[in-house]
């Protein structure tokens, strides 16, 4: 049986015509994340209305939920404020549940306007009321930290330390020099030279059987080669991380590949295309991700 906040989850996910289409279809990605940005913000199957109430941290903005299409429960003590926007009109902001969500999650600008603004100063400030077991909105309140807590723990790509650190590639663990590494990986893996290079450049990447043939042929012991999550240049996690690039993995995920997954071949693609490059400054991964997607 479906709740309040389930259809209100719908209004943000079904096919158009609905009152947010026209913001959610725009494609309108701003460069940076504002306070008072209202954000649709998804990962797999949680959806969400986000209001942006603090970009201290520009990865990692502070927000609130926002509900439209659903009232507060008659009675209710909990802490609420109606927001009537451009775009979006009879929402209502919750104060009382507030996060920080990675960039990685926001999917969409709905809004940013003197409304939003407004409402999100009003939500930072004083001392927001929370519903205790009794009150008529503490299950709705409880919903809505879940879904921003799945949110907040959506996966993202490991870090390297340094952006020039090879630690974590191939190139590190293999013993022998350059063309000894390349030899290895064409007669084992079955690669021509190019995706040697690839592969030895790129942050390690090896599945188990890839590893584990390696090392027989090696003679080394079972463990030695990194089966780990590859690292990548936090820069280059920072801008993957950027919502400009949401549209190219949700994509992929609807092609059926999960969207770690997606974000783990682009990142892997663009510090491939990199290491090609003569090191004569950093790497703008942005270029390097618009020549990827093709954009």
């Amino acid at each position: 049986m479906s709740t309040p906040l389930d259809r209100a989850r719908a209004l943000l996910s079904q096919a158009p015509p609905n009152l947010l289409h026209p913001a959610l279809m725009a494609g309108d990605v701003p460069e940076r994340i504002l306070t008072g940005q209202l954000w649709r913000a998804r990962w797999s199957d949680v959806t969400a209305l986000v209001l942006v109430v603090g970009d201290r941290d520009p990865a990692v903005p502070a927000v609130v939920p926002v509900t439209v299409g659903l009232a507060v429960p008659s009675g209710s003590r909990a802490s609420t404020l109606a927001l009537e926007g451009q775009v979006v009109r009879g929402a209502v902001v919750w104060p009382l549940v507030r996060l920080g969500l990675p960039l990685r999650t926001l999917d969409a600008l709905v809004e940013h306007s003197t409304e939003t603004t407004r409402a999100a100063a009003l939500a930072s400030d004083g001392p927001a009321v929370p519903p205790d077991v009794y009150d008529p909105a503490a299950d709705l309140v409880a919903e809505l930290e879940d879904d921003l807590a799945a949110l907040a723990a959506a996966p993202g790509l490991r870090t390297l330390g340094d952006d020039t650190a090879e630690a974590g590639s191939l190139r590190s663990v293999l013993p022998g020099d350059t063309a000894g590494k390349l030899d290895v990986l064409e007669e084992v893996l079955g690669l021509d030279q190019a995706a040697a290079m690839d592969l030895l450049r790129a942050p390690s990447a090896l599945s188990d059987s890839d590893a584990a043939a390696l090392e027989r042929h090696l003679e080394l012991e079972p463990g030695a080669l990194p089966r780990a999550e590859p690292a990548f240049p936090q820069a280059l996690v920072t801008e993957l991380d950027h919502p400009r690039w949401r549209r190219q993995m949700l994509a992929r995920v609807d092609e059926g590949t999960d969207e770690l997954a997606a974000r783990r071949e682009a990142a892997s693609a663009a510090y491939a295309l990199a290491a090609r490059e003569s090191p004569v400054s950093a790497p703008s991964w942005r270029e390097r991700l618009d020549m990827i997607f093709g954009r």
